[in-house]
């Protein structure tokens, strides 16, 4: 067989064609290259802004947990709500009035930073939805984790969370003690009678309501916290709004001076430590006026007196003989003894329009419980 050369045209074709394929095949890799590579880049980033919205979320549900807490605490939860008044006094007050007796309130929580974190924070606020509801309450969190701040909607990175509460504040007695009641005589209680330690009936005396002994609602408090739970204020704030009367048997000239005789509400300072007023028939507020009488020591009533609203006693409280009757309540930071014929009827319509004008904020220490279903998330 006779074998002719290939032509060195076809020769330095075939290379160009290699080479062609060869360049082709690299652009192609260098293409799957980059888009893997960013493909690769873009899933970092989601990864990370994936940790970054976790990260709001969790801070915005640290959120509504501590407005829970807050709710459920009688101590001070922020700087917002002031050194020594606890939430609901001040932060509810500060919104315009006194927590049962406000239209509406909305109060937002400084931002706060996460345990343990420096850039994720939180904030949240109180409302109550529908205006003179405070049983349901709204709590509203957003979470931020990029470092935001202030911590709001606005900012690139944040989670909103809603959460509805049934708030249920504690009730009164009609008698409230922190260590001791009895109720002797033929004195007559219309409502519940609640110690921090015994509550006992002796003689003729009467419960219409019950007798609570051992009260976990005053477990561990200290008579200012005592006072705290039906005034929602410091005892010293309560003094400064009121007016002080320094006799030991103050008279009906000296209740209508405060009173203006009893046209107008009031709160009542009783100085000196050992008060007991003897005159008889004398009316000390009004239902549609009632007062507040806060004595400074022991409180006794040995008269037919008359009073509409709230007597606390700092230390003991005493009814002897005379028939006086307490619309309203009656609270005593050490013991109360009711030896004579006088009567307690709880009223709330009377403590209502001590709340109603803002003289007063009870915090109780009822609960706040989350709604089943009104979990939101935005």
């Amino acid at each position: 067989m006779i074998c002719i050369p290939e032509p060195k045209f076809r020769r330095r074709n075939r290379g160009v064609a290699t080479l062609a394929i060869s360049l082709i095949i690299l652009v192609l890799f260098t293409i799957i290259s980059f888009a893997s590579n960013r493909q690769t880049i873009v899933e970092i980033q989601a990864s990370a802004n994936q940790y970054l919205h976790t990260q709001a979320f969790e801070a915005a549900q640290s959120g509504l947990e501590a407005a829970l807490a807050a709710l459920n605490d009688k101590v001070t939860v922020s700087n917002f709500c002031g050194t020594t008044a606890t939430f609901r006094s001040s932060c509810i007050k500060d919104a315009g009035a006194g927590f049962v007796g406000a239209n509406s309130f909305n109060v937002t929580l400084d931002a706060q930073t996460v345990p343990g974190t420096s850039r994720t924070t939180y904030t949240y606020s109180i409302a109550n939805p529908t205006a003179s509801n405070f049983k349901q309450l709204r709590i509203t969190s957003i979470g931020c984790a990029d470092g935001c701040s202030p911590c709001a909607a606005s900012c690139p990175v944040h989670s909103t969370l809603t959460q509805d509460v049934y708030d249920d504040p504690a009730t009164f007695g009609a008698v409230n003690a922190l260590n001791n009641t009895q109720v002797g005589g033929s004195t007559t209680v219309i409502g519940n009678v609640v110690s921090g330690n015994q509550s006992t009936t002796g003689g003729s005396g009467s419960v219409s309501g019950t007798l609570v002994s051992n009260d976990p609602t005053y477990a561990g408090d200290t008579e200012a916290q005592f006072f705290y739970t039906f005034f929602g204020d410091t005892k010293a704030n309560m003094i400064a709004k009121g007016t002080t009367i320094a006799a030991s048997d103050p008279n009906q000239a000296a209740w209508d001076a405060v009173t203006s005789n009893n046209t107008v509400s009031a709160v009542i300072y009783l100085s000196n430590t050992s008060v007991n007023i003897t005159g008889t028939s004398q009316t000390i507020g009004s239902p549609a006026h009632p007062v507040i009488i806060i004595a400074a020591g022991d409180f006794h009533l040995t008269a037919q007196v008359t009073v509409y609203g709230m007597v606390y006693a700092t230390t003991d409280y005493q009814v002897g003989a005379g028939g006086s009757t307490i619309h309203g309540l009656q609270a005593s930071g050490r013991d109360t003894s009711l030896a004579g014929n006088g009567a307690i009827q709880y009223d709330q319509s009377v403590i209502n329009n001590l709340v109603g004008p803002g003289l007063i904020s009870p915090s109780g220490a009822g609960t706040s419980s989350r709604i089943m279903g009104s979990w939101r998330d935005f």
